[in-house]
């Protein structure tokens, strides 16, 4: 009966260790001007999926991304420079970010690589 009860105690203690994962930190996002690319300004957005099971939703953070636009606003070879917590939010970002749209600017080139900061913060 002890063995069983030790067991059952041992059991319970690493389920609770399983479930108290410790939820990654989010480090403060970059200063956008530090880099030498310019800010792509969106003109049509979706909200990217929060993944749940990964990160706990008050917690948010953001993702840094570089890509080209097309002529028609549409990012494409889009790249993810950065982000907070590292590869959490990354898929689901980048999914979104392909759906969005961007302003054109009047020096505009396909070959010219642009950057936007997402921050999710979900309240």
């Amino acid at each position: 009966m002890n063995k069983l009860l030790i067991i059952f105690g041992i059991t319970i203690l690493l389920t609770f260790q399983v479930c108290a994962k410790e939820q990654p930190s989010v480090r403060p996002a970059p200063n956008l001007a530090d880099f030498d690319i310019e800010l792509a300004i969106p003109s049509k957005i979706t909200t990217p999926l929060f993944p749940h099971r990964k990160i706990d939703k008050s917690q948010g953070g953001w993702v840094h991304s570089v890509f080209k636009l097309k002529s028609n606003g549409k990012p494409i070879d889009v790249r993810i420079i950065d982000s907070s917590p590292k590869k959490i939010l990354d898929k689901s970002v980048k999914r979104a970010l392909k759906k969005w749209h961007f302003h054109i600017p009047h020096n505009h080139s396909e070959e010219r690589e642009y950057q936007y900061l997402l921050e999710l913060k979900y309240e």
